[in-house]
Parts: structure tokens; C-alpha cells; sequence
């Protein structure tokens, strides 16, 4: 019987034709790497970037509407290389930089309406007028290690949209195992664009997300997958694509 390692060593590579025939934009991003894996890595992890990037755009699967979004999965043994992984997250970075530095503003201009209306409201001894209205604060990129209500509210801010991006699986699979972190409801509905709802008696929320547009890539080892994926029955299995492969340890003299 042939051992995981075994099997994981003929995995095949993308093939060349695909790599000449690509858009420009891709060739140009994949031509950088020589590596057959490298390249596919950069290849898996452009297009899942790139597919929580635009959601605007729809297509017709079967009877429903659906984005481009993508769950993706590199899984290799450590030191094999699928680190490059990190420079695909590039692609996305300018948008949720463009994010960070219009809430910066957002932040500063609420804060400055919320402390005049409290001054006023004190020298008047009366709340009076509106409480300025909190803003929203989108972003792209949602961090791995966020709790289940963190996902739903930045999910919710950012209109529905956003990319789960991480090169160790465990950021993820940590979370999940807190009582804050179980949300592979989230993923499950989120992949088909099925509304999801989260509601806290603590503070009286509710957050309701009509069509969310959720990206996932992730990298990991191959004893990282069932930490994530811990049963086939759930369904977030299969809404994974997966890239899997081992290598022969060799030393790299950089």
C-alpha cells in the first residue's frame, strides 16, 4: 500500500500549455518562477486571490447566480516550497491598503463628531440631536485567527465580501478549536452565496449578510488538513480545491 508521501510525490504539474495560453496579466506573474510547483502554487493561489476581487462579476451554474469565488488548500510537507504562496496576497494588497487608509479617515472624522456631540450634550445637560453614526470599516484581507463574530462583522462591514489568507493552516485551524472560532457554517454557506445571519443577546446584535463573496487559500501540511477538515460528512471538504505534492529534500544555497 502506497503511503501518503508516496502518492503525493506523482501528483502532476500543471501543463505547460496552460501556462502559454494564459492572459497576459498571469503569464506575466507566473514567467517569474521556474519551479514547475512554484509556478502552479503561484498559479492555484493568483486565481483564489483574484476571485475575491471580482465579485462584482456573475455567471450562471445551474439555476443560480454565482461570483468567482474560490476555497483553495496547498498542501505539502514543511520545506517544500509552498511558502511562495505569500506573494499572491500581493495582488490584493493595494485594495485593502486603499481600505486601511479611507477607515483611518472614517475613524478620525466619527471620532471628532462623537466627542463635539458629547461636549455639547454635556454643557447643555441634555443629549441633544442625533449620536453620530458609527461608520462601517471594510476590508479585503480577513485575518485567519479572527473569532466567529469578528468574521460576521468584518464580513458584514465590507459588504459581504472578503479573502481568508494564510500560509500556516494552524492560524485557522486554531481558532476553529475555541468556542469563539467555530465557524465552518460560515464557509459552508458562504461558498454558495447562501445568506447568513448571526445574532448575540450580549449586546443585542444582529448581523444579517444577504450574498456573502468569501475567498479562501490557505497552505498547510499534510497532518494540518484534518485539523481543518476534520469530516467529510460537513460538506467544507469538497468546497476545497486542493494542490497537493511532496518533494525530495534538498539543500538550497541562497
Amino acid at each position: 500500500m502506497s503511503t501518503h508521501n508516496e502518492i503525493m510525490q506523482d501528483t502532476p504539474t500543471i501543463s505547460a500549455s496552460i501556462y502559454e495560453n494564459l492572459p497576459t496579466f498571469l503569464k506575466d506573474i507566473t514567467e517569474k518562477f521556474d519551479d514547475k510547483r512554484e509556478k502552479d502554487i503561484i498559479l492555484t493561489g493568483s486565481l483564489i486571490i483574484l476571485s475575491g476581487c471580482f465579485t462584482s462579476i456573475r455567471g450562471k451554474y445551474n439555476t443560480d447566480w454565482v461570483s468567482p469565488n474560490l476555497f483553495g488548500f496547498i498542501v505539502a510537507p514543511p520545506a517544500s516550497g509552498k511558502s511562495v504562496m505569500k506573494y499572491c496576497r500581493y495582488l490584493g494588497k493595494s485594495i485593502h491598503d486603499e481600505f486601511l487608509k479611507n477607515n483611518r479617515q472614517l475613524k478620525e472624522k466619527y471620532d471628532t463628531r462623537l466627542k463635539e456631540w458629547k461636549s455639547k450634550a454635556k454643557d447643555e445637560d441634555i443629549r441633544s440631536g442625533s449620536v453620530p453614526t458609527k461608520p462601517k470599516y471594510p476590508v479585503l484581507f480577513i485575518p485567519g485567527n479572527s473569532s466567529s463574530a469578528a468574521n460576521y462583522k468584518l464580513l458584514s462591514e465590507s459588504d459581504g465580501v472578503g479573502i481568508i489568507c494564510e500560509t500556516e493552516a494552524d492560524t485557522l485551524t486554531g481558532a476553529m478549536k475555541q468556542q469563539w472560532g467555530d465557524y465552518s457554517s460560515l464557509f459552508r454557506s458562504a461558498f454558495h452565496h447562501e445568506p447568513i445571519e448571526k445574532a448575540r443577546s450580549t449586546d443585542d446584535s444582529y448581523i444579517s449578510i444577504e450574498k456573502p463573496c468569501l475567498s479562501i487559500l490557505l497552505t498547510g501540511t499534510p497532518s494540518q488538513v484534518p485539523k481543518l477538515l476534520v469530516s467529510a460528512e460537513d460538506g467544507l471538504t469538497s468546497r476545497f480545491i486542493f494542490y497537493c505534492y511532496t518533494r525530495e529534500l534538498k539543500w538550497l544555497d541562497v
